[in-house]
């Protein structure tokens, strides 16, 4: 416990927001997804999604999060694993045209995958994942602080040759393999 609280101190320290963000894509996605309050009549029933799963596995702005960005970034198909919360895929694909995976297929290319910290052991999970990923597919890790373990993968995955940009919310990561894009860790509150 001591270490989360270490962590999220750590983290709000060196965290931004817009203000601090000087790559296009990313100052985009922050200010018209990250900041964005748009479908607040999805609301209600994506709390009632967050309280219907097993467990709540974050907080509802994250929820909120989860289920605008495939839309602005224009994802249609997403790979979950199936030991994730079947509230997440409701979450994801609720009012999206999101079609959703959960067993991984071996010729199909995803943009956007969900992980969670807890059911990862090696950074090794993710980085098999790349071979699946395009060049605009964002890999959603939840929880990277969630133990020293989870801190550790997190810290691998950003230092990955083919990671160009990680962006660091605290309760999620985002990785990109954007090859036009310089390689850059951003940390943004949410």
């Amino acid at each position: 416990m001591l270490f989360k609280i270490r962590s999220f101190f750590k983290f709000i320290f060196s965290s931004t927001n817009q203000h601090g963000v000087h790559s296009p894509f990313v100052y985009n996605l922050v200010t018209r997804c990250f900041y964005v309050n748009t479908n607040k009549d999805l609301f209600p029933e994506i709390s009632e999604l967050l309280k219907s799963g097993n467990n709540k596995p974050f907080s509802f702005k994250v929820a909120k999060l989860l289920n605008r960005l495939p839309n602005y970034l224009g994802y249609s198909k997403a790979f979950l694993p199936e030991n994730i919360d079947t509230s997440i895929n409701k979450i994801i694909s609720l009012k999206n045209t999101t079609s959703i995976d959960n067993t991984l297929q071996s010729d199909t290319n995803y943009d956007l995958f969900f992980l969670d910290s807890k059911n990862i052991v090696d950074a090794s999970e993710i980085t098999t994942l790349f071979s699946h990923c395009h060049n605009d597919s964002a890999i959603i890790l939840n929880g990277p602080y969630r133990s020293i373990g989870s801190q550790n993968i997190w810290n691998k995955i950003k230092d990955h040759p083919q990671v160009m940009v990680t962006i660091d919310c605290f309760s999620l990561g985002f990785i990109f393999l954007r090859k036009e894009q310089a390689k850059e860790h951003f940390t943004i509150r949410l």
